[in-house]
Order: C-alpha cells, then sequence, then structure tokens
C-alpha cells in the first residue's frame, strides 16, 4: 500500500479512537457515528494538506518532552486561578515578560515542525503565552500571568 493511504488510515484510525474515547461509551452507533465523523475530519485533513504550501513533519521523539504539558495544563489552571482569587487584596497584577534561550532550527518541515509545537505547548497552558520567536537571536519571548522561577531549560524544548 502507498504510504499516503496508510497516513490516511492512522489517521482515521486516531481520530476514531479519540471520538469513541470522548463518547465514553462503546456501542455500535457511536462506532458509526465516530466513523464517518473521523471520514470526514481526514478529508478535510487531506484538502488542506493538499492546498498548504507549508509543510510540517514529526518525530516520535518529541512525544517525551511534550508529555507533561497536560500536567502542565492543570497545574496552570490552579495557578491561575489561585492568583485571580487573591487579585482584589492586591494593589497591581504581577505578569511578567521574559526571554527564554531556544533554538529555531532552519527552514525545513522538522524544524517548522518543532517551533509550532513549542509555540502551543507554552501557549496551551493558562498561564503562560509565546509572544514571538527570534530566530537570528535564538530566543523565544513568553508572557507569564503568574511568574514562575527562571529554570534551566532545553533550548530545543524550552517548555
Amino acid at each position: 500500500m502507498p504510504t499516503i493511504i496508510l497516513r490516511l488510515i492512522a489517521w482515521w484510525l486516531g481520530l476514531l479512537g479519540l471520538y469513541l474515547l470522548l463518547a465514553g461509551k462503546l456501542s455500535g452507533a457511536e462506532v458509526l457515528a465516530g466513523s464517518v465523523v473521523a471520514v470526514l475530519a481526514v478529508v478535510a485533513l487531506s484538502s488542506v494538506r493538499a492546498q498548504s504550501k507549508t509543510r510540517f513533519d514529526w518525530k516520535l521523539a518529541w512525544a517525551r518532552p511534550l508529555a507533561g504539558v497536560p500536567w502542565r495544563m492543570i497545574s496552570d489552571s490552579v495557578l491561575v486561578l489561585r492568583a485571580n482569587c487573591a487579585r482584589p487584596f492586591r494593589n497591581r497584577g504581577s505578569g511578567r515578560f521574559s526571554e527564554r534561550k531556544f533554538n529555531p532550527g532552519n527552514d525545513h518541515a522538522i524544524a517548522r515542525t518543532r517551533r509550532a509545537l513549542v509555540a502551543a505547548a507554552i501557549s496551551l497552558p493558562p498561564n503562560s503565552y509565546v509572544l514571538a520567536i527570534d530566530r537570528a537571536a535564538g530566543r523565544i519571548l513568553v508572557h507569564e500571568l503568574v511568574p514562575q522561577r527562571d529554570a534551566q531549560r532545553d533550548p530545543d524544548w524550552p517548555l
């Protein structure tokens, strides 16, 4: 089978699995509905990919640095909620901008994908978001609502 067909089947299986996981029950009707939704999503994904001039590629090894993102989403939610509850008792906000070392890579699909994943992994938890990536200086500008201690971060994955 050509690689593209295997990739489409993998996307379909992954999206069907996600649908069934979110549905919370396994029944014939849910499998049928999930199959239809997954086919529509794969068709949309294929159409967008065919029209896009920007290509992305990924490596399985990236799952490791990204594995902590769901936990950060939970812990940051608690942190921001606590800060917002305490806000009426303080005079001013305590957010800050910070620069982190970041190895942005080149213009290849692998480097583009890693930059997008780093920006998403920093911005998904509610305490921080990426403002800019300075490729020339090898820095990433981040805003934190509740400032955290500066930690030594990996320049490839400054999460």
